[in-house]
């Protein structure tokens, strides 16, 4: 029986050597991510030494104090946005917003436009160092707000301009916190980079792997969370009306999946290719964006249609004997190219669901309405849990690792390189519908120990405050963190979050 099509055949793009010029291959042969470190070694170093002889101002009341959060938002990835959308709404909550300003940085103003009520939003140019410096300069505390933050799998520079943030506050003497913080595997010399300028910061670590790893690095390290877990989607009614419009008869099970390439990166920067794709107008399928491009080799674009193939293979057999719709979502932009190719394998075209033409209260609202749920997407599986949403991990690196382990559920998780994925989704599948109620109560048991966490992630970001600016407490009757004033330091949730939280402190409010 066969049980995914062929898909079609790719043309292939072809370019010139690069390396055929001795003047080009040597511009290639250079490493940009390390230039990139040396670069903001100096700066940050500059700014040190401004700081020093009082060039840069700090916090004084009764100056309102100037937060800005960086992160990598405006690329449509509804994860980073999800995230950050809830620490301005629980920062918001904890502070009086009389005495605070909050600026989120955005990589693309559009994309992010109805996001982040109540905070300013600011342009920041794929080459950051001069835009970067002068925002942290005007800031009074930074505060590192993506997901992956200490990681080498995604791209070095991500990491170097959350580091550098970081880095540029201490050197300032200014607040400095990684919120919610992930780290995995790191090049030696990122390693070295985020050892030299995070060290005193304090960064919230999203789970206990992440921690360890940054405690040995000599980094400050408190316990933490994600911050999605507070997030309020669009409602039931319209996620089952967009869900109508995309050919659901409204009574059949909903599988959704949440495909990615796993295999094209990192994304390194490569001033040749770029140079040729701008002035030769040179086309590479590899190129992500500015310049930055994928990493990508025969032997990956094998093991990517292996993986679409195993997750095709498994659904169309589940679905032959169950008769479920299914429906693919693209978290970032991204991952529309992974849910088209995947498409390709399918017996029936799945509707899709792109970040960018639906916004993110509507794609967590449809991930809510799921039934099962396969993703390689971290968020995806966090953003669903509060409905009780059973989920597989098909996981590329520690992040979905992390979670399921930490919810308990290590046996939902597949790493991407195991072998027989299919059958190994088709044995979780039917683990999730035949555990269906089991893995619900414990998925929303994992929301409440989450909500409590990230309560005092708030408490914690409070306490650092008053570390750094003692004045920002006792400077004026009204200048108090609004926790003061109501027990907690999570953001207004809906009761059936309250009751978890509730739930899981036993009663006990968790003060801030």
């Amino acid at each position: 029986m066969v049980l995914f099509k062929d898909g079609p055949k790719k043309k292939k793009i072809l370019t010139s050597n690069i390396n055929s010029c001795p003047a080009i291959k040597e511009v290639s042969l250079m490493n940009i991510d390390l230039e990139l470190q040396k670069l903001m070694n100096g700066l940050i170093s500059g700014t040190k030494l401004a700081s020093k002889i009082k060039f840069l101002p700090r916090w004084e009341p009764p100056q309102k104090l100037m937060l800005l959060l960086v992160g990598y938002n405006g690329a449509n990835n509804t994860g980073a946005d999800v995230r950050v959308e809830e620490i301005v709404r629980q920062f918001n909550h904890i502070f009086e917003q009389d005495f605070i300003e909050i600026t989120v940085i955005t990589f693309d103003k559009s994309k992010t436009k109805n996001y982040f009520k109540g905070a300013k939003q600011v342009y920041m140019p794929t080459v950051f160092p001069l835009k970067l410096i002068e925002m942290c300069t005007k800031s009074h505390g930074v505060i590192a707000v993506e997901g992956s933050m200490f990681k080498s799998k995604f791209a070095d520079s991500l990491s170097v301009f959350m580091a550098s943030a970081l880095g540029l506050a201490n050197s300032q003497g200014k607040l400095s916190v990684g919120y919610g913080a992930e780290a995995g595997s790191m090049t030696n010399a990122l390693t070295k980079f985020v050892s030299s300028h995070c060290s005193q910061s304090l960064v919230l670590a999203r789970n206990h792997n992440s921690g360890k790893l940054l405690k040995k690095l000599g980094i400050r390290v408190q316990e933490g969370t994600d911050t999605a877990w507070t997030f309020q989607p669009s409602s039931p009614n319209k996620a089952k009306a967009l869900l109508k419009s995309k050919g659901w008869d409204g009574k059949k099970q909903v599988l959704t999946i949440c495909p990615i390439n796993p295999y094209w990166w990192p994304v390194k920067p490569d001033l040749v290719k770029s140079g040729l794709k701008h002035v030769l107008r040179k086309s590479f399928e590899t190129h992500y964006k500015s310049i930055y491009f994928h990493s990508y080799s025969s032997c990956d674009k094998s093991h990517y249609r292996s993986y679409l193939k195993s997750i095709a293979k498994a659904v169309n057999r589940f679905n032959s004997e169950n008769d479920i719709f299914v429906v693919l979502v693209a978290m970032e932009s991204l991952d529309l190219k992974a849910c088209k190719e995947l498409n390709d394998f399918l017996f029936e075209e799945a509707p899709i669901f792109e970040g960018g033409a639906f916004d993110m209260y509507d794609l967590v609202a449809v991930l809510r309405q799921s039934s099962y749920l396969i993703s390689s997407r971290y968020h995806a599986i966090v953003t669903s849990m509060p409905a009780g949403v059973p989920a597989i991990g098909l996981s590329m690196d520690e992040r979905i690792e992390n979670l399921l382990i930490d919810s308990g559920h290590n046996d939902l998780l597949i790493k991407i390189g195991e072998q027989n994925i299919a059958e190994k989704i088709l044995l979780k599948l039917s683990i999730l519908e035949n555990k269906r109620d089991d893995i619900r109560k414990s998925f929303l048991k994992f929301v409440g120990k989450n909500l409590e966490i990230m309560n005092q992630m708030g408490m914690n970001l409070v306490n650092e405050l008053i570390r750094v600016y003692p004045a920002f407490l006792h400077s004026s009757g009204d200048l108090v963190p609004r926790s003061e004033k109501t027990s907690n330091c999570l953001p207004p949730i809906p009761p059936e979050l309250e009751k978890l939280l509730t739930q899981n402190t036993q009663g006990e409010g968790a003060e801030c």
